[in-house]
């Protein structure tokens, strides 16, 4: 039988706990608990559970109720009803609403229960293998949607960069040349303050060519196999200085057994920079900022491990409607970033190029957190990267 996928069986007698265990003790594995509130904290620390059998009657919580709840925080773990014929409507119709997979019906024979979590075993590979699925095929159609980007970008800065350049050179001499008429009052100011903002709108506007410039040079051939700690190792003087100038602390907190990684490191520490930079920006002189590196996921068989990186500042922060479009491309997001608000969205694309996430939590005036996810090597990849 399925040894290797743990039961977790909830009961408050602790005589019949005994009793099941040593009765299907070698064909399955169980964890047991006496209480529905011990066995949702047991959850939260017990990513490998695959089933939960609870009894319908025990008094702090109907079974029902608990397995409810267990499918509200644990939607993966396959839940199963023990119950006797006269709590079986209950049952049928927890099963009928998708809140249980299976009822055990007291006095029940023991080749009908082992087929039962039996059969629940064999739901919960198949839900991990649909999940597995359904990574497969967001990460195919993000890979042919980047590539899709990458040929529009290429098409849009080829057509651009060159007419801007023109366009740029002159603007950037006018002032010079000009300059003389305008300290004898010869130049209309609003002439000149028109002038000085096209300057500016043409600053704006080689920002996002080089934005999309970069874009067209991502490419799975600068990926290469490093250890996860080099994600946090910064080059940028800039922001080095930026952290001098307001006397900011700047913390790292690195998990030191992490397995390494396959990413394009130059794209995924400018990635840290460009966070770290609006953290900075964003943040009072003499505060502090967290850089944090840890695991995420990867307990749970099927389930791909990630590295975790948090950029924590406890600067203004941003109010909940600037969150749900943080990172737009059309949102300007008032940062210094040299990409003129697109630094977000670069962050973005770079961490979806790489099969990740990125998210952003914040309460204003307190504490900022951008966190972003990227996979380890998997066990293809180390034969790609070998």
């Amino acid at each position: 039988m399925d040894t290797q996928y743990p039961i977790l069986l909830v009961d408050d007698r602790a005589d019949f706990l005994r009793m099941f265990q040593k009765t299907f003790e070698e064909d399955f594995t169980f964890v047991t608990c006496e209480s529905a509130k011990e066995a949702l904290e047991l959850l939260k620390n017990r990513r490998d559970i695959a089933v939960v059998v609870s009894d319908q009657r025990m008094p702090e919580m109907l079974g029902a109720d608990f397995l409810i709840e267990v499918r509200s925080q644990f939607p993966d773990v396959v839940r199963v009803l023990i119950t006797a014929y006269t709590d079986l409507e209950p049952a049928i119709r927890a099963i009928n609403e998708g809140r249980i997979f299976h009822y055990i019906q007291k006095p029940y024979q023991d080749d009908k229960v082992r087929e039962i979590l039996g059969q629940a075993i064999e739901e919960y590979k198949s839900l991990l293998a649909r999940k597995h699925q359904e990574e497969a095929t967001r990460k195919l159609i993000r890979e042919r949607s980047v590539e899709l980007v990458r040929q529009f970008a290429a098409g849009i800065a080829h057509h651009f960069n060159n007419p801007l350049s023109s366009i740029y050179t002159f603007l950037q001499l006018f002032p010079v040349q000009m300059e003389p008429a305008k300290e004898k009052g010869q130049v209309d100011e609003t002439y000149w303050s028109f002038s000085m903002q096209a300057l500016k709108d043409c600053e704006k506007m080689s920002g996002l060519i080089d934005f999309l410039l970069e874009i067209t040079q991502a490419s799975v051939d600068h990926f290469m196999r490093v250890p996860a700690e080099e994600l946090l190792t910064l080059h940028d003087f800039n922001v080095l200085k930026r952290l001098k100038e307001k006397q900011i602390e700047l913390v790292k907190e690195i998990d030191p057994h992490l397995p390494e990684l396959f990413i394009d490191l130059y794209a995924c520490q400018r990635l840290v920079t460009e966070l770290l930079i609006n953290a900075a920006e964003t943040s009072p002189e003499k505060s502090k900022i967290t850089l944090r590196l840890s695991r995420n996921g990867g307990e749970k068989e099927g389930e791909i491990p990630f590295a975790k990186v948090e950029v924590i500042d406890h600067g203004k922060g941003f109010a909940s409607n600037k969150l749900r479009v943080i990172f737009d491309p059309y949102h300007n997001a008032d940062f210094t970033s040299p990409r003129q608000g697109l630094g977000l969205t670069w962050c973005q694309f770079t961490v979806n190029r790489h099969g990740g996430e990125i998210h952003v939590q914040s309460i204003p005036e307190k504490q900022t957190t951008f966190s972003f996810t990227l996979p380890f090597i998997r066990p293809e990849q180390q034969k790609s990267a070998a």
